[in-house]
């Protein structure tokens, strides 16, 4: 068999290219992160809907689909469920003795308004 004499194909031209650069606004104008778009304007309070009671819980009545019993609970609303959670977090700091941790929690509660005690 006869050897076949090969040659390497040529390498594809590099294409030229030019950068494009984009015109330079006047930034002395216009203060930094101001675009032309302007924030929507803030609804009237009359438009805006009445925020719901921060420690009110919300009543659901579900139904059984095996025995047809219906049940009704008491979920918290998200304030109180947080406030239930940093009150059994502080707890537990001052069960272990960590008054400092402790001292943060209650302050957090104090923020919220909320009680260190759920009486």
């Amino acid at each position: 068999m006869a050897a076949r004499k090969t040659t390497p194909a040529p390498a594809p031209a590099a294409e030229e290219q030019t950068e494009v650069e984009a015109p330079v606004e006047d930034q002395a104008t216009e203060p930094a992160g101001s675009g032309a778009e302007e924030a929507p304007p803030a609804p009237a309070a009359d438009e805006l809907p009445p925020a719901p009671p921060a420690e009110a819980p919300v009543v659901e009545t579900a139904t059984n689909v095996r025995t047809g019993e219906t049940v009704t609970t008491l979920v918290p609303s998200a304030e109180a469920a947080y406030a239930e959670a940093l009150r059994r977090e502080r707890a537990g700091y001052l069960t272990r003795g960590l008054k400092d941790r402790a001292a943060a929690v209650a302050a957090e509660l104090k923020r919220l308004g909320a009680a260190l005690t759920a009486d």
